[in-house]
């Protein structure tokens, strides 16, 4: 890296930090989730200055994004209580099937209505399908609500839900057979699974360990990177590798020993780079054209309603109260990394025209800053509602 452009990056992150964590508190003291501080401190810089702009948008920070988002899915995964994932496994699996099935019907139906071409109205169904679990999870831990029953199903369905959309991906764009596609991601799903279940809980114990407690945080950390590499390689999500060894460590008294420190080392810096960054880069540029305004109401609709009446239905059909399935659906709305991959990549292999990549990318950026600053006021109202609820039913 040039003088110039280190110089650059460590001044970007530095004023980033600072700001972000001033707008966090403000937050916090409006009783607001304090990331919402840290998206609107990016979307500031972001989009007052070139300088910033242009450092958000460069390889030196492209690195420090991704290691925030995979650092906050691990740590997530080391305060997931397992055996709340499996009390509340129906409720993840129906509700995500059916907060993947709807938007994307919806999206694809849509999508043959507006008389979008090829396989555009797959894509646009399909760009409505995945979760971005970083924001949600960020207001569970945020309320000291990520154990309860609400919270692991949420959390679990969010992981499924970018498993199901990278599925969908290659699925839409990928040329080749669907049931082979779809036979070799199964595959890969159940080998992740395996893996990091023997590497989590077999393999990092019979590791000696250094007798300080940042040796145990280096050496762990750095098996999670590995594995988080395995995954990235093979599907390109590498944060479901990461909240997978994070979720079986959890379990180890390795993983109990280091989950204060990667939270004050994630808190302190990694994760709200992430947030940040995710701020600096939406282009509210792109949605100055005329003709995307309508394209993008109308994805925004599907995007929120979709993944609420999906994600909430499937829960309430799998057992959950009306209180708790809002929850759920609410915890849906998010989206981010994936959305954007999905429209990049189909954009690149011409599954979107070139005539549409401006409509699709415009709509992609909105349905990511509306979704994100709507998500937490929304999440948090609608679990302190089933809270009140919880204590009723007690009472």
């Amino acid at each position: 890296m040039e003088p110039s452009s280190l110089a650059q990056a460590l001044t970007v992150l530095g004023a980033s930090l600072v700001l972000a964590k001033l707008l966090e508190e403000g937050a916090i003291k409006l009783r607001l989730p304090g990331v919402l501080g840290q998206i609107l401190a990016g979307i500031i810089l972001g989009s007052s200055f070139s300088y910033f702009r242009q450092a958000y948008n460069g390889d030196a920070l492209e690195f420090l994004m991704n290691l925030g988002l995979i650092w906050l899915l691990f740590l997530g995964g080391l305060e997931t209580d397992i055996s709340l994932v499996r009390r509340t496994g129906k409720v993840a699996v129906v509700s995500t099937t059916m907060g993947v099935l709807v938007p994307l019907i919806l999206g694809f139906l849509v999508g043959r209505l507006l008389g979008l071409p090829g396989r555009e109205p797959l894509v646009l169904g399909i760009l409505l399908t995945p979760t971005s679990i970083g924001l949600t999870l960020r207001v569970f831990i945020e309320l000291g609500k990520l154990n309860t029953d609400y919270g692991i199903a949420s959390l679990t369905a969010s992981i499924l839900d970018d498993f199901m959309g990278i599925a969908l991906l290659v699925l839409g764009v990928a040329r080749g057979s669907p049931l082979t596609l779809a036979a070799n991601f199964a595959i890969f799903v159940l080998v992740c699974i395996l893996l990091s279940w023997a590497v989590a809980k077999k393999l990092v114990p019979r590791i000696p360990m250094p007798e300080s407690p940042m040796g145990v945080l280096a050496i762990t950390a750095g098996l999670m990177l590995l594995f988080s590499a395995v995954a990235q390689y093979t599907i390109s999500a590498a944060i479901e590798g990461a909240y997978l060894f994070g979720l079986f460590l959890g379990s180890t008294a390795e993983g109990k020993g280091i989950s204060e420190s990667v939270k004050v080392m994630g808190e302190g810096l990694l994760i709200p780079s992430f947030f940040v960054m995710v701020g600096g880069r939406l282009e509210l540029g792109a949605l100055a054209s005329g003709e995307a305004l309508l394209f993008t109401f109308m994805v925004l609709a599907m995007a929120v309603l979709g993944k609420v009446a999906g994600r909430g239905l499937g829960a309430l059909i799998a057992g959950f109260d009306p209180a708790k399935s809002l929850v759920m659906g609410v915890g849906s709305i998010p989206r981010l990394e994936i959305a954007m991959v999905i429209v990049i990549t189909a954009a690149s292999v011409g599954s979107i025209s070139p005539a549409h990549q401006h409509l699709f990318l415009g709509a992609a950026v909105a349905m990511v800053l509306v979704t994100n600053l709507v998500t937490p006021p929304l999440l948090k109202w609608s679990i302190r509602r089933a809270e009140e609820k919880i204590r009723r039913g007690k009472g």
